[in-house]
Order: C-alpha cells, then structure tokens, then sequence
C-alpha cells in the first residue's frame, strides 16, 4: 500500500521527468537522485547511459581540471545556499555532450531539505547569437571609422596604414595586409601596407598573382579571378599549403581576400584578412568587409585621379613658369630695340654683362655703354637687319667687366608689325670665349703632340691615319710616311677576336671614347701590351671630326702581372688552375649558361688508389703521376672547358654547354678509362682509378660553392658505392644541410634586435708609430650561438637583399663612432668593408648620404674610407668607376682589399681611383718561408709604389714580419701583433698605450 509520502515522493520524480526544463534532483552529499528527460536530450544520452553521478560527471566534464573546478565551485554555491537559504546561481558552465559537442548552460538551483533541485538552461545558442552581434558592431564600427578615414584622406600611403589598423584594432581581425599587383613578367604582388602581420611571414617568399605555388593562395587567386576569396579553416583548406606551415605558426586560423577594383573593374590588388580562429569569418561580415574593400578601391581611384589632376595642374603652372623664365635665366645675352636702334628690353644676364641695372639701359642708343670694343659694327648688324628684314650673325669682339677680354656669337633676327614691317630686332648673343681660347689650346697642343712620351695617332672619321706623333714611331717602329694612310688595325696583334674590337667601338660611338688594355704587335713582328686609349673629336654640332688614339708601353707591367696571377691562380705543381681560379670562371660560367640557357657540369674527381703509389715512389713520383693525370685530363677536355686542381688527388672539371645527361655521362666514362690507364713510374706500370662526383646546372640551380659541394658530395658517394666509378648528385644528400631560409630570418631577427656590433682594428705606421686609421669589422652576439665571427654568416647573405640592411646598418654605425670619437677629441679615420652587391645596386649613394645626413652631416672629408674587394664581381667598371666618382667627391677614399687574390688586371688600378691597397694576409703568412708568396707580395708593394698608392699588410702578427715589410717598402700594417679588433670604447686606451710604448721593429 502506497503511503502519502510514498506518493508524493512518485509524484515528484514524475513531475522532475516530464517537466520541459532540464532539471536534476541531488541529496546532500551531491548524489544524482532525479535527471529528467530534458537534461538527458540535452546531453544526449538514454537514462541508462547515465545511472550514477559517479558516471555523469566524468562523461559532463572530461577534463579532469575542469571537472574539478566545477565541483568546487557548485559544492561552495550550494554551502551557501544551506547558510543563506538564498538560491543557487545562477552558474555558467561548459558541458559536454555524447556527441563531443560543448554546450554553454546555465545552472540555478534551491535547497528543499536535505536534497537540490538544480535547472539547467541551454544559453549556447543565445552565447553565439550575442557574439555574432558583438562581431557584426565591431565590424560596422570599423567600416564607420574607414569611411571617415576615406573622406578625409590626402595620402594613399596613409589611407592604406589607417585602414589595416582599423581592420585589426576595432574590427578584432589579427591581420589585414594590402598588396598591389604588378603587371610584370613575374605578375608580381607588391606589399604596400599592412597591420598585424609579422614581418617574417613573407620572408624569403616571391609573391605573385600568377596561377601557380605562392599565386594560388587567397591573395593571388583574388587578383587573379577578381573574386572574394575565403579559407575558412587554414589547417585544412589546399589552397594554403605553400603557407600554411608559417600562417599555423603566427596563429592565423582563417582568413578571406578581397579584391581591389578600378572604375573599369579591373583588378589592381587586394585586401587579405586572417582571423586567430577557424570558421571564425561569417557571411554577414565578409559581405560588410567586401563592402569595404570596394570602398577602399574607391577611395584609392579617387585619391590617384586627384594627384594626377594636381600633377596635370603643376606641370601646367611650371610650364608657363619656365616660358615667363627661360628669358630671364638665360645665360644668353638677350635684347630687343626699336627701329631707331634704342633698347626696349635687356635679360639679367645682359645687365650684368653691361654693369648695370636695366632702369640705366633702356631707351638708350645700342651703343651706349657697350662692352664691345668696336660697338659700330654690332650698329651696322642691326641696321642691316631693319633695312632688308633678314636675320645675320657675327662673332664680335668685347671685354668683361673686369676687363678680360671675351668674344660672343650675336644672331640678330627681325620681328615684323601687323603691316609686315621690320618693328624691332632680337639680339641673342652666347659667350664663345671658351671656343676660341680652346683654338689657342689646339696650338698648344701641338707642340704637345710633338713632344709627348705616349704615341699618339690621329685618324679621319673612316678611321684612316692622317698623323702620328714622333713617340708612335719609337714605339711602333713604324714611321710616319708607313703609317699615313692606313687603318690602325694594320698593327693588330691577332690576340683579340672581332667581338673585342666590336666592343671597343662600340663604347667609342655611345660614350665617345674607350681606355683599356689591348696587345699590339711592333714592325719587328714582337707584340707588346699597351694601355690604349680612344676618342672620337666632334664638332660643336655632334658630327665627327677624327679619332686620337694615345697608348704608353705596358709590357714590363703586364709580365709582372702575369707572374702574380699565375702564382695566385694556378696549381704550381701541375700549372692547371687552382681553387682561387675555379671559382672565378664557375661563376662566370653560371651567369654564362643562366643567360644562355645553357647546361652545364661540374665533375670533382678524386684519385684512387694514390696513396699507395704516393708511399711506394714518394712525393717525386706521386707529384709525376698528378701531372700526368692533369695531362691527360686536359687533353680530353674541350677548349672552353676547365680542368683545377683543388690540391692533393683532388680534381675539378667544369664543362660548358653541356648537352643531355647522356652526353655528360659518355664524356665521364672517356675519364675514368683514360684516368685508369697505366703509366710507368722509375719502369713500373702503375694505375689508379677515379671517383667521381658530378652535378649539372641548372638542374641542380644553386651557386658556385654550392655546386662544388653538392659534386664533393656525390665523388663520396660514388667511393662508398665502390669507386672507379661516377655518380650524379642527388639532392637528398642535402637534406641534413640546414635551411637557409631559417638562417636568413635568424640574421634579420639580429639586425632587429640590436644584436651586432662593430669592432674596430687599428692600422698603424710602424716606422713612424702612429695610428693610421681602423677598420671597422661586424660581429654577432647571437643570444645562443654566443659571438659569431663574420665568415660564419656573411658568405651566406651575399646574394641576399639582407645585404643591402646590413650595409646600410654598418654605413650609420661607422659614421655614428666617428662623430663620437670626434667629440671625445679623437679624430680617427674608419674603413668599412662594402658587398659588391651593395656597391652596384643603384640605392648605395643614397644609402651612403642618408647615413652621413642622418649621424653626421658635418662629416669632414677623409674621415671615411670604403674597402672594395679585388673579385670578378667588379668585371663591369663603369658603374663602380660612376660611384667611386661620386664618393670622392664627398670626400671619401676607397681601399683595394684582398689585392692579389681576385682576377684582375691593371685597369682596375687605373681607372678605379682608390688610394689604398691592402696586401691579403693570406700572403703575408708565410711570405718569409713560400717564395711564392714573397714574390706576391713584393709584387703588390711594387704596383702600390709604381701608381703612388699607400699599401697596407694585413695579418702582421709578429715584429720580424713587420721587419721584413718594412725592408721591402712597406711601413703600414694591420694585425694581431699590433691590435686586434675590439669594441669602440676600446680604442682611446689602446692608442694611449701604443703612443706611449712607441714602436720597436
């Protein structure tokens, strides 16, 4: 029989199970009574999925930190509600459900007893609804504050920056990136503002709006199609593989790209935009941001319409500007008279010709106060020209007012009434002084021509000799009666080919004259080197008069040369180029076959078998089997190709225009059998065998030392795969190498972050014991790798736009001490060492003034001296010649650095106006136990003295050897054995205490 607290006990759970709101009864202890059907399909789980709390609460709260915080906080809520007797919460909490879905509740509840009755109400819909509008205000706030933006903008620039930080700041987005696309071969995507964006994201990435790799992103495709473009989850979306690895790491989730549309709706670039979270961008808002793409697009179409009218409109006012001017800034002497010869108009140039002002010239007689010295015959012109009504001229001799005399050309031209006649003369007069004293010169200059050392020859526009000078035929051997009449290629050496002389005139029509080296041959049959140079003589009016070629005798200079780069440049046992060499022509073979589209091959070939051989006959004999294995290697090779010798049993062959793989291969097998071919030895046959390693570019599309490695490391492949064999590289040998990339964005990320420093070496005149200047040399306080030397990091940058920060931040920070040191009372020259690449980009002047303009605008002439390396990287002179040029006339001096081990020749002496050259240390080492080195460096000192350079040693680290260089005429150097690179504030104390102890050699 059922009692009534039976029944109402049923009836309560009854209710508690139909009632539409989630409800749960609990007893004291927090034990689940009661959970309706309403809490159970909100979970969703079945009644018997879920018989205890002990099974409910793990499944509600999976993590075991959460579930831990939920039930400390609902067992505090429900002690007080027990103290109070006021309600329970309400409480928000994240509940999970069986389908691994969170859902947002709200928990309320109320003490009856012993026991709870706790609701649970679903606010996830509500939460997402409310975020959702939070999102949509932002974003109308945004759009608000970039329609101001818009209305108020005067700059393009400026709108774009104001925009993205509207994006990102009020609009909540973490990034918002506008780019312009270039229509160019690459159809490149230009950057152009952004906010939010790390700067490394487009690192090393060439971005492009093409249809391929980096072009099929959300940018690109937007550009491209001209639709809006969404990645609603990054981690997932194929469109973003090329970026996705950096995107996931910078925390973008999702993003959308938008396109920027002219007024003929063509695409000019886009608008990108990356959420921290995925899915995260809904219709509503991409429809409001498309809506701000395309007022952006306007507003840029506006702000350019209005800065081409505003330039349309300038052009104009300078236009009528300089036509109001042009008169009046003539350097032309310009007047105007009246029929009866009185002057109606004199330009300033006339009134300070004449001494006076215009007010005291005007209405007077032409003659009056004229600096002409027969003023009648000007009167006469004129009157002639009022009479007939035709224009004359005349050269007319005056004086200046400081009394020099001057000669000027007069055009008097008639200006004519409505009736037709003669109404007044314009008289536009130019100073030919100049003209006329250069006639003077010519007399001069043939007394010059008569006398001069250098032979001198001159020929008429078809290049035929009309006259040579007495040294031509002292020279030549030729006389003056031989040599009338004919070309001047009757005295060709035949060394040159046709495109050499092409070259030659080539220069001669564009610049007007040519220098350089060139091999002539004597009539005795001897060829001699002579630096040659040429121009071509035009009249006033550009048209050709002749040639005059002028040449000295350079052959003594040029054996000397000879001795220095064979010595620099070739193996000496074997005489086939060395390293130094290999790399010079492999880097002008890749830039050959990169213009070309040429292959070639790069094969490093080492011996087996030699060192057996080499311990049976000893070094004789094995240094016999290395020259004959250089023999044999270039007999088989082609007349263009390169056969090195790296030392020991190491051989390079480069290959020029190289066909298919199999034409190199065939080549490879004519090596091994003609390498593996017996000689004889003290009259024992011997044999080796060859591994070899070979690398073909462009396949294999890296620089010159990467190619010579990448080759290094297939030869030790082919030996570990049993030698006497070859073996093409393969890039998965590469694979341990570590990303250059990374290591670029590592230098970057030091240069932001302050972490390099320059030290400064002293150079120093040992006779006279006083500091020359230093030599400012970077350094890298890496926060992990410690302090990095810069052969560790700068070869790898060169061929990086990182070289252009790196120079401008060495430019600031040389210029930035020296202000300093100068302040302090110390007033010390610096040298900085310059990448070539830098040097020949068109920026490095403006680099270098803005540096000077920005630490130090008042920097004194010779306080700053740019060293430039002796490398083929200088072959084009004309633009290095252009920036020297420029340089000296700010009053900085260059430095030859390295000199001796680049592939020069004396042109570079001569045309490059550098004042130092500084001897590589590399040569000063062991100068006092390898001859060869010693005669390298005497040849350097010989070439400094002969062109009135100073020449500095580098790598001096003892007194014996700054002894030895003295004794040869050389007194400054630069070393360890007289101060090592250190910091700036190093320096002050050093050379207290290097005056102090004085010099002792």
């Amino acid at each position: 029989m059922m009692t009534r607290g039976t029944a109402a006990d049923t009836s309560l759970k009854t209710l508690i199970k139909r009632l539409p709101i989630a409800l749960v009864r609990l007893n004291a202890a927090g034990k689940v009574l009661e959970a309706n059907d309403k809490l159970l399909q909100i979970l969703g789980y079945s009644r018997e999925e879920v018989p205890t709390i002990d099974a409910w609460w793990p499944l509600a709260y999976p993590d075991p930190v959460y579930r831990q915080e939920v039930m400390t906080g609902w067992e505090a809520a429900v002690g007080e509600s027990v103290r109070t007797g006021a309600a329970i919460g309400p409480l928000q909490y994240r509940i999970t459900c069986k389908n691994g879905e969170e859902r947002l509740v709200e928990v309320s509840g109320a003490t009856l007893g012993d026991e709870i009755v706790a609701t649970f109400n679903d606010i996830t819909e509500r939460e997402r609804a409310e975020e959702t509008r939070r999102r949509l205000n932002r974003e109308l706030r945004a759009i608000s504050d970039c329609n101001q933006a818009l209305l108020r903008a005067e700059d393009e620039q400026v709108l774009l920056d104001q925009v993205c930080r509207i994006i990102c700041d009020e609009a909540g987005y973490r990034v918002a990136f506008v780019a312009y696309a270039e229509h160019d071969a690459d159809q490149t995507v230009r950057p152009v503002a952004w906010a939010g964006m790390d700067a490394g994201y487009f690192a090393g990435a060439k971005l492009t709006w093409a249809d391929r790799d980096l072009g099929r992103g959300p940018l690109g495709t937007a550009i491209r199609t001209g639709q809006v473009v969404e990645i609603p989850d990054i981690a997932n979306d194929p469109r973003m593989a090329p970026w996705r690895q950096r995107a996931l790491a910078r925390g973008y989730r999702s993003g959308v790209a938008f396109p920027l549309k002219g007024d003929q709706q063509e695409v000019f670039g886009g608008l990108l935009i990356y959420s921290g979270e995925a899915n995260a961008i809904t219709a509503e808002e991409i429809r409001l941001l498309d809506e701000l793409a395309g007022d952006l697009a306007f507003g840029i179409s506006t702000l350019r319409i209005r800065a081409e009218r505003q330039r349309a409109e300038a052009q104009i006012v300078a236009s009528e500007q300089l036509f109001r001017t042009m008169v009046e800034n003539s350097p032309d002497f310009i007047a105007r008279y009246d029929r009866d010869l009185r002057r109606l108009y004199v330009n300033p140039s006339l009134e300070k010709l004449f001494g006076s002002p215009a007010s005291e010239l005007l209405g007077k007689p032409a003659a009056t106060a004229s600096p002409l010295r027969d003023p009648e015959h000007y009167l006469d012109c004129l009157r002639r020209v009022v009479a007939t009504g035709t224009e004359c001229s005349d050269e007319i001799a005056g004086q200046y007012p400081n009394g020099d005399a001057m000669w000027i050309n007069v055009r008097f031209a008639p200006e004519f009434d409505a009736d037709g006649k003669v109404a007044t003369v314009l008289a536009i007069s130019n100073d030919i002084t100049a003209r006329r004293q250069s006639e003077d010169s010519l007399r001069l200059a043939a007394s010059v021509f008569a006398t001069s050392q250098e032979g001198i020859l001159i020929s008429d526009p078809d290049n035929r000799i009309i006259d040579v000078n007495p040294a031509f035929t002292r020279l030549t051997g030729y006389t003056r009666e031989e040599a009338l009449g004919r070309d001047p290629s009757f005295l060709a050496s035949g060394r040159h080919n046709a495109d050499f002389y092409a070259e030659m005139w080539r220069s001669i029509e564009i610049r007007g004259a040519w220098q350089g080296e060139i091999w002539n041959r004597r009539k005795s049959g001897e060829a001699f080197a002579e630096l040659l140079t040429v121009i071509a003589v035009k009249d006033g009016q550009g048209n050709l008069q002749h040639y005059v070629g002028a040449f000295s005798d350079i052959s003594i200079l040029k054996e000397h040369e000879a001795d220095l780069d064979r010595i620099a440049h070739y193996d000496v046992l074997t005489s086939v180029p060395n390293r130094r060499l290999l790399g010079d022509r492999l880097e002008q073979a890749i830039a050959r076959a990169r213009r070309l589209g040429k292959n070639l091959a790069v094969c490093y070939l080492d011996l087996d078998g030699f060192k057996p051989i080499n311990d049976q006959f000893g070094h004789e004999g094995g240094d016999r089997l290395l020259v004959e294995i250089a023999h044999r290697l270039q007999t088989i090779s082609r007349g263009d190709d390169t056969v090195a010798r790296l030392g020991g049993d190491e051989f390079v062959l480069l290959w020029n225009d190289i066909g298919h793989e199999s034409e190199c291969f065939q080549a490879l097998d004519r090596i091994l059998a003609e390498v593996s071919s017996p000689m004889i030895l003290n009259g024992v046959p011997v044999s080796v065998s060859a591994s070899i390693g070979v690398t073909m570019f462009p396949d294999d599309d890296v620089d010159a030392d990467s190619l010579l490695r990448h080759a290094d490391h297939a030869m030790y492949s082919a030996k570990q795969l049993g030698k006497n064999r070859y073996q093409l590289f393969d890039s998965r040998l590469e694979r341990q190498i570590s990303s250059r990339v990374e290591f670029l964005a590592k230098v970057a990320n030091g240069l932001d972050s302050d972490q390099f420093e320059l030290h400064y070496q002293p150079k120093v005149d040992c006779v006279a014991g006083r500091l020359i200047g230093v030599e400012a040399l970077i350094r890298w306080h890496d926060p992990i790798l410690g302090l990095v030397g810069p052969k560790e990091f700068l070869p790898l940058i060169e061929n990086d736009n990182l070289t252009f920060r790196m120079g401008r931040w060495v430019m600031a920070q040389a210029v930035r001490q020296a202000k300093r040191w100068h302040d302090a009372g110390l007033d010390v020259p610096i040298s900085i060492n310059l990448f070539p690449r830098h040097l020949k980009f068109p920026t490095f002047i403006d680099d270098l003034r803005n540096a000077i303009a920005s630490e130090w605008p008042g920097l004194p002439a010779n306080r700053l001296l740019l060293e430039i390396v002796e490398t083929s990287d200088l072959e084009e002179l004309d633009p290095i010649e252009a920036v020297i040029n420029e340089c000296l006339a700010m009053g900085i001096g260059f430095s030859l650095d390295d000199f001796g081990t680049g592939y020069s020749s004396l042109v570079y002496l001569r045309r490059l106006s550098v004042e130092e050259l500084k001897i590589d240390q590399s040569f000063v080492r062991d100068m006092m136990t390898d001859p060869d080195d010693q005669a390298i460096v005497a040849g350097v000192i010989a070439l400094g003295t002969a062109f009135n350079l100073r020449v500095v040693a580098e790598g001096v680290e003892s007194p014996e050897q700054a002894r030895h260089l003295v004794g040869m005429g050389c007194t400054t150097v630069q070393g360890y054995g007289f101060g090592s690179p250190m910091p700036a504030r190093d320096i002050p104390e050093w050379l207290s205490r290097f005056l102090s102890q004085g010099v002792t050699i």
